[in-house]
């Protein structure tokens, strides 16, 4: 996002803009907050004895548990442990706030929904605040994002501004595509391998993170072996609904998921809602490691009535055919359900919890309602229709940019600035 950046300083003043980011440009690269190599950012201050309020600290602490979850996806290269995560907490809490007390900033912008950890308590410190808030997350759509103000509002986007033009996203047989962030998954018995490879690739760099890995992977895989219940030709032939583990820890579980970032609680939950002659087929990410897949993790999913684990290397797209629906956190799976005409129960908030189709779990009263629910395709583009309104032109993440053939960096950058100019002036 660099880029932006860089317009969005040339439009307002580059004074006018604090900017935390991956870029030399930066006023504080990404990494040194990452590993809390920020204790000069305000010498010449005068903070040395200042603290934090304490209304402030109990309102982010409110979601301490939500910080640690999204943290976990950087403590774990640290072996951080749980004095550690509060003390990670404690040390962004205190960094923001100074940073808030130095520069005064009354708008917060954030080039995808928080997820990794200290951005969290930037956008809970500006809910505290009441900052003006702009929240980005790129979407399948080619050169298209969504903008919201707050965590909750994804996923029904009334916040979200109405674009001006007539982009139309149309259902049909050629959006259902793999998506390019999966491209390089690998085959079950290939991933089993590649870890012995890449632990000794490590060695020479650090033995005790190549020993600790090689012995997590192979205990890892070892327990998601014993827990395969087979593959999907060779289970009898019955009712069940499709639900796709996620990546843990990811944005799509850590932010979306509410409760339900515990994966295993929507299992649980879900078993319990439907009948007894049903099952729920569950499959692991391909590309999974054997963090957040502890003991416990496969000794808690073997308690879950009805549960059936496929194995790893089933087709998606043949568990969605032959499923009765499917039933996910906020996965693209819910997405690749709807184009196949499967209805879709949805634990989190995905971006496409408002079309036909997909009904919230937490409205959910019993599985009957699940079973009545009609809708075709007529009644999916109508809702896509109301959806393609929310969506704003340009690209965010550029991993997306590959999804453009005639991407231009510098139109983006320019593009996306003037968006953010506009809906700050609006918000102020």
């Amino acid at each position: 996002m660099g880029g932006v950046v860089e317009a969005l300083g040339s439009m307002v003043g580059r004074e006018n803009v604090y900017w935390i980011g991956e870029h030399k440009s930066a006023d504080l690269d990404i990494f040194d907050l990452f590993y809390f190599r920020f204790k000069d950012s305000f010498r010449n201050h005068g903070f040395e004895n200042l603290q934090i309020p304490r209304d402030l600290y109990q309102f982010c602490y409110r979601d301490y548990d939500l910080f640690a979850e999204m943290y976990s996806r950087n403590h774990r290269f640290n072996e951080y442990e749980l004095h550690d995560l509060r003390d990670a907490f404690n040390l962004y809490l205190d960094f923001f706030y100074k940073l808030y007390t130095a520069f005064g900033f009354n708008q917060v912008i954030l080039a995808n929904l928080p997820h990794e950890g200290p951005e969290f308590i930037l956008y809970k410190l500006a809910q505290f605040y009441q900052l003006k808030t702009i929240l980005n997350y790129q979407s399948l759509f080619p050169n298209k994002f969504f903008c919201v103000s707050s965590i909750g509002d994804f996923g029904t986007f009334e916040t979200s501004p109405n674009s001006k033009d007539s982009y139309r996203v149309s259902v049909n047989k050629e959006m259902d595509f793999k998506p390019f962030y999966m491209s390089d998954a690998q085959a079950y018995e290939n991933r089993k391998k590649q870890f012995r490879i890449s632990s000794l690739k490590t060695f020479k760099e650090n033995r005790r993170a190549a020993v600790l890995s090689y012995f997590r992977y192979r205990a890892y895989y070892k327990r998601l072996d014993e827990s395969i219940d087979g593959r999907l030709e060779d289970l009898p032939r019955q009712k069940f609904l499709y639900f796709p583990l996620h990546l843990q820890p990811e944005l799509t579980t850590s932010t979306l998921g509410h409760e339900y970032f515990d994966q295993l609680l929507a299992l649980e939950r879900l078993s319990q809602l439907i009948p007894s002659d049903m099952k729920i087929y569950v499959k692991e990410n391909p590309k999974q490691t054997y963090y957040n897949r502890g003991p416990l993790f496969f000794k808690r999913l073997k308690r879950i009535k009805n549960v059936v684990m496929v194995h790893p290397d089933t087709s998606t797209h043949e568990l969605i055919n032959q499923s009765s629906g499917v039933a996910t956190i906020s996965g693209t799976a819910g997405w690749e359900g709807l184009l196949r005409g499967k209805k879709v129960i949805a634990f989190g908030n995905p971006w496409y919890l408002s079309l036909s189709g997909v009904l919230s779990f937490s409205k959910l009263k019993s599985f009957s309602e699940f079973e009545e629910c009609r809708f075709d395709v007529d009644s999916l583009q109508r809702t896509l229709d109301s959806l393609s309104l929310k969506l704003s032109d340009g690209v965010i993440d550029y991993l997306y940019k590959s999804l453009i053939p005639d991407y231009d960096h510098a139109k983006n950058c320019r593009q996306v600035a003037t968006f953010f100019v506009q809906q700050l002036e609006q918000n102020s």
